[in-house]
């Protein structure tokens, strides 16, 4: 019976080859450089696959998911991944891609994803990729990181795809909501959102975009930046939660910035998926100056 990591991937390796497929196992660093182990299958003469990682059915399988099944779920993953990254036609059409193309602010120290093959620009003590980024009803947001190999296959140079994307975020709509607010949306009854609604003080605000995914990258346009200080009536910090959205609070509310900077780092530790962890210090947004400032 296979009792570790390295046994349960030969496993599947070999189970997916016995299903018609050239499989190959990659080691692949995400964000922040998190190790994670994926495969890749190829059948017919499809040229492009989506990596899966195994980590989690991994641990399916220690807690008693038979092989079996977890195969059959890795192919039915594949089916649906393939079906959409695989018009390769598609993804090379910069004019179909082109609308759909999004900057996403991410950690700059220590990201592995921040290679010498990845078009990417500095934004103060950050980085910004670039993403085609859309939905599927199956299998959610789906998002391509843009290399400069793929860059070269477009029309365009950096300095244009920036441009671009910047002009594709400034139609996307900021989502800026109470903590209050967003309590009272996850929970069902309404004598428990009346309550939540009234006992979380002082104000704390959350900004993302519409999907909440990939959301911090809004404060990238200057103009929601100022919305938001008139909003809160004045200068504010940001706390960088996660790669998918920024915490905001009034500088003259009663948390003063310690508290805070404790607060950020008890999120990421134990909240934040470690490959979406934005930053552990926080930002102040200066009113007067529309200005960005940080330790």
């Amino acid at each position: 019976m296979t009792t570790n990591f390295s046994d349960f991937i030969d496993s599947v390796k070999k189970g997916m080859n016995a299903r018609g497929y050239i499989s190959n196992i990659q080691k692949v660093k995400k964000g922040n450089g998190v190790p994670l182990s994926g495969i890749t299958f190829y059948r017919g003469t499809a040229c492009v696959s989506p990596i899966i990682y195994l980590e989690d059915f991994y641990q399916m399988f220690l807690e008693g998911l038979p092989m079996t099944e977890i195969l059959t779920k890795i192919e039915n993953i594949f089916t649906e991944q393939s079906e959409l990254c695989g018009n390769v036609e598609e993804i090379l059409n910069f004019n179909f891609v082109k609308r759909k193309i999004l900057p996403c602010l991410v950690r700059k120290t220590g990201n592995a994803l921040l290679t010498d093959e990845i078009v990417s620009n500095e934004w103060h003590d950050l980085a910004v990729t670039f993403r085609i980024i859309f939905q599927d009803e199956k299998v959610g947001d789906i998002s391509i990181l843009i290399s400069k190999h793929l860059l070269k296959l477009w029309p365009v140079t950096e300095n244009e795809l920036a441009n671009i994307a910047k002009d594709n975020l400034k139609k996307c709509q900021m989502h800026f909501c109470s903590l209050q607010e967003k309590i009272s949306e996850m929970l069902i009854f309404e004598d428990i959102k009346t309550e939540a609604a009234t006992n979380v003080y002082p104000p704390i605000y959350i900004m993302t975009n519409e999907a909440s995914y990939y959301g911090a990258s809004m404060i990238l346009d200057e103009e929601n930046l100022e919305q938001i200080a008139r909003l809160l009536d004045g200068d504010f910090y940001l706390i960088p939660s996660s790669i998918h959205e920024m915490l905001c609070i009034p500088v003259n509310s009663d948390l003063d910035k310690d508290f805070l900077e404790y607060l950020l780092e008890d999120v990421n530790k134990t909240q934040v998926l470690p490959e979406e962890i934005l930053e552990w210090h926080l930002y102040r947004y200066h009113a007067d100056k529309k200005e960005l400032t940080y330790p």
